[in-house]
């Protein structure tokens, strides 16, 4: 599995921010709490400032997954 691209991830955060009814600073920080990362890493991936590990893109979705079922 790849890093994923900063769109990607932001695709993702845009998702959840249109399912929840969320602020773009409020979706990013439920993005970065359901993996245990801080709101500012988050960010970072979004933005393209760092880049995520694949490991960390393979929990989200997977979590996210499991967060819809419910």
């Amino acid at each position: 599995m790849n890093a994923p691209t900063k769109e990607e991830i932001k695709t993702a955060r845009e998702k959840i921010q249109e399912q929840l009814g969320l602020g773009i600073t409020e979706a990013q920080k439920w993005c970065a709490d359901l993996i245990y990362k801080g709101l500012r890493t988050w960010q970072q991936w979004e933005s393209g400032d760092r880049q995520m590990d694949p490991a960390f893109w393979e929990l989200f979705t997977i979590k996210k997954a499991l967060n819809a079922r419910k």
